[in-house]
């Protein structure tokens, strides 16, 4: 045989580390395919308690708006009606958030 080529006379042999992290890395990466839609899931979840959080935060200043506009112009019938759908709108909110 010739020099250095005797590696070959071995026939084809794998490093057990090489496959290891060859089934490791497989194995990892099936993993954060599967977590995928429950991060997106987890992530979609939060940004909707987030918009119901800052619709509560709103929930006095938009009523308070109401009545001093009913005090402020003297429309009684105007500010009944903006009440009556305002709040339910609110305790919507509120219901979703507490």
């Amino acid at each position: 045989m010739a020099e250095g080529h005797e590696a070959l006379d071995q026939g084809p042999t794998a490093d057990p580390s090489r496959i290891f992290t060859l089934i490791l890395l497989t194995i990892a990466m099936w993993w954060e395919l599967n977590m995928a839609p429950t991060r997106q899931d987890d992530g979609a979840a939060a940004a909707r308690r987030a918009q119901d959080a800052t619709g509560a935060a709103n929930i006095g200043p938009t009523l308070h708006r109401i009545v001093a506009d009913g005090e402020t112009n003297l429309t009684l019938e105007e500010t009944r009606n903006d009440w009556a759908e305002t709040l339910a709108r609110q305790r919507e909110i509120a219901r979703r958030v507490y």
